[in-house]
Parts: structure tokens; sequence; C-alpha cells
């Protein structure tokens, strides 16, 4: 039997030694997990170089724990399968009990417990929070206006659980991600996350603020529009707007800009239009998207 960690990277290495297909064979080994009492299979691919397999296995396998497990080898246009055995998949238990903010050298002590054994508190320490190029004055604003906003919680229940959502759970969005890349020396550390938490939320409430403020702009210098919406579609926004008069794509360029997507900087393409059986106008187009 085969143990894979669900939390921890591993690779899965043999030798295999394939014969009778020609001097440059094209061959592809894969691992196919067979989750007991499921018709799903999950298939990791690896490289074949100089007789050997290399499968890295992947973190979070949220699947039944137990099953098949099947060396698969692909040679030009021919499937083997010359090894089999079961998998199991086995994970640590860990368990966040206590975590607290202070003032000095802004630490954060956590307390963390392997069940079933309680460990003793240990205080984990980052000197090196803030990477050389970022100037003292934004680390202090950042410390001040994202990390101690924590500290205005009152409610110390209320207080904990968001700390131990943050830096066991939270997962930052891109373009928070890319901000704490450039600031934090790693992005996993706690206080990084916590900053980086309390940045997404102001964030939120500053793009809450330019959608309301666009939509009054809109409504007052765009009175022939009838209905305008723009949805994200992985890095592209695709806008659709119907309105009285009859638009070109100057048009169309500048109410994105009013809308808050100044084209310089967000793109422009795929303009088209349509006449609808009312005399109004659908027009179309996309522009880069700012999401996540």
């Amino acid at each position: 039997m085969i143990k894979f960690n669900k939390n921890k990277l591993q690779t899965f290495k043999c030798k295999v030694n394939v014969t009778g297909a020609g001097d440059n064979p094209k061959i592809t080994p894969r691992l196919i997990l067979l989750p007991k009492g499921s018709k799903a299979k999950v298939f990791f691919e690896s490289k074949y170089d100089d007789g050997k397999c290399i499968i890295e296995i992947e973190t979070g396998l949220d699947f039944a724990k137990k099953g098949d497990l099947v060396l698969e080898i692909l040679a030009n246009s021919t499937v083997f399968q010359p090894w089999k055995d079961t998998f199991e998949i086995v994970s640590e238990q860990v368990v966040v009990e206590g975590i607290e903010l202070i003032d000095s050298d802004m630490e954060i002590i956590v307390e963390v417990t392997d069940t079933p054994k309680k460990t003793p508190k240990t205080k984990v320490v980052n000197h090196n929070l803030f990477k050389s190029k970022v100037p003292k004055k934004t680390q202090q604003k950042i410390v001040t206006e994202y990390i101690d906003r924590t500290k205005n919680i009152k409610n110390k229940k209320n207080r904990k659980e968001l700390l131990t959502h943050i830096i066991t759970k939270y997962k930052p969005k891109k373009r928070v991600l890319e901000w704490g890349s450039q600031v934090f020396v790693s992005t996993h550390n706690p206080k990084a996350k916590v900053a980086m938490y309390m940045a997404e939320l102001e964030q939120s409430k500053i793009d809450k603020r330019k959608i309301a403020e666009s939509k009054s702009a809109i409504d007052k210098k765009y009175p022939e529009v009838e209905e305008g919406s723009s949805d994200r579609q992985g890095m592209w926004m695709n806008w659709k707007v119907v309105a009285k008069k009859d638009w070109g794509p100057r048009d169309a360029r500048k109410f994105q800009t009013t809308a808050g997507y100044d084209p310089n900087g967000y793109h422009f393409a795929n303009f088209n239009k349509s006449k609808n059986i009312d005399d109004t106008f659908t027009f179309t187009w996309k522009c880069y998207s700012s999401s996540d």
C-alpha cells in the first residue's frame, strides 16, 4: 500500500524500461488513483527521462481515503499498466487554539495543539516582515492602518475567530497577493496575511464607492442608456449597452471611461452593434478585467 499525505507535496518515482517501441518513442507515464466507491479517476501525468518516471502528487487530495493505484505507460499509441497497488490518504490533525497580537515588535503569539497532545505556547517572531526596498513610512502606514485595526474589535471571541480565520483559511485575491508580494518577505507570514486581509477589505470599500459614483455619473451623462452591464470572464470584461441613440466605438470608449475603466489602462476591443426591433441599439465590446 502507498500512503499519500493530504497536506504535503510528494513525489512518486519509479524506473520503467520500455523496449520494442522504436528509437525515439513518445512515452507518457501517468499515475491513476481510483477512489473506492467512486467511478471517478484522478490522473497525475509526468515526464519520462532516461528510464525514470517522476510524478508530482499535489496537496489537497479530497476524495475517498482508500482505493486502487495504477501506473499507466503510454508508448506511442499503445497503453500498458505494468504496476498496480492500493493507496491510502492520511493527514495530520492540527488545531489553532489561541492567537494574540501584541505591540512589542508586532509579534504574533500562536498556540498550536497537535491532537490529542497539547504543546506549550510558542512565540513566532519575524523580524524581516517587510522587503528591504519598502520605505519605513510605508511600513508604519501598513502596521497602523491595517494590522492594528484588529485591536479595535472589542469582543475578544469575535477577534479571536477572525484572526484564526485569517491565519489558517484566508486566501488573498490576486490583486492583493501581487501587492503583498511586493511589500512582504513572505506572504505566508501571519502578520502579512492580517495586513493583506485588511487591505482587501479597504479595497472592497473603494471599489463599491467607485461603482456607486460611476453609476451616478452614467445616469447623469447618458440618459439615452436603457440598460448597461458588464460581466467578467477570465481576464476579460464583456460589456453590453442598450441605448436609444446610435453609438460608434468612440462613444463606447467614453462610456467605459465614465464607468471607471479607462481604455488606456483596461484596453478596448471587439466593438459590435445591432439595431433592435424597437429602434434601440445594442452595443457589445470587451476590455481587460481588474478581477482576481
